[in-house]
């Protein structure tokens, strides 16, 4: 049980790491395409999406 749950923890930690990074990369806008999407508007969630895939290629090729 001991082992499990030290499992569990380690993995929502590495969760949360992964999460972080992204949130240094992307900035703290996810929200807002989700909520354009509800209103209608799906023209703003992909710009957004087009956004953060630049920015994450941007982050990739400085880090490797």
């Amino acid at each position: 049980m001991v082992k499990w749950n030290q499992h569990k923890l380690l993995k929502t930690q590495k969760e949360l790491n992964s999460y972080k990074r992204f949130e240094s990369v992307l900035g703290r806008s996810f929200e807002r395409p989700i909520k354009s999407l509800e209103d209608g508007y799906p023209e703003f969630a992909i710009n957004w999406i087009n956004n953060a895939i630049s920015l994450v290629f941007s982050y990739w090729a400085k880090e490797h």
